[in-house]
């Protein structure tokens, strides 16, 4: 890949361009999905489900392309021209079978609770799009809490949580 691709596909055609398919050894049956767009790096994280909403997407914006080509290649530790251009391969999606995604997610929560994700650096702000790791990330709710009192905290915080899913630090 070089930047005339992704300027192709960010200037003329999709709006996006997706760079890098991972499974993550410490995330069994979880897949990273790393895309580009005009001014920001989204990071999606899904399972063998996620056409029903199993996913955590996360967006990192950066004043113009050329920070979100650096920073994605210092996240991927791979040059631009090591990318791959997975918008050609739609298709090309297997996931890892995994015999517990649960542990797997539950995992991934914690770590992101405790502030152990690999993100990219240097990025003006970030986006959280959901509302349970938004939820984790303010300490509104802790990984160690059960489903029921997930969804109580929620509810009475569900103003701030609506209202907060942009931030300066991981």
């Amino acid at each position: 890949m070089d930047l005339n691709e992704v300027n192709k596909y960010l200037q003329v055609g999709y709006g996006y361009i997706e760079i890098s398919r991972e499974y993550l050894s410490e995330y069994k049956g979880l897949c990273r999905r790393v895309f580009l767009r005009k001014n920001e790096i989204q990071i999606d994280f899904t399972d063998e489900n996620y056409e029903y909403d199993n996913e955590e997407t996360f967006y990192f914006s950066y004043s113009d392309l050329d920070e979100v080509i650096k920073n994605a290649e210092q996240y991927l530790k791979k040059s631009i021209n090591q990318w791959e251009n997975y918008n050609i391969r739609p298709d090309e999606f297997y996931f890892e079978r995994c015999e517990n995604l649960n542990d797997s997610w539950e995992k991934f929560f914690r770590d992101f609770y405790d502030r152990k994700m690999y993100f990219p650096g240097n990025y003006k702000k970030f986006l959280i799009k959901t509302i349970y790791s938004t939820a984790l990330f303010l300490g509104v709710v802790s990984p160690d809490d059960n489903p029921d009192s997930v969804e109580k905290k929620i509810d009475i915080n569900r103003d701030l949580l609506n209202s907060t899913y942009e931030f300066d630090k991981y």
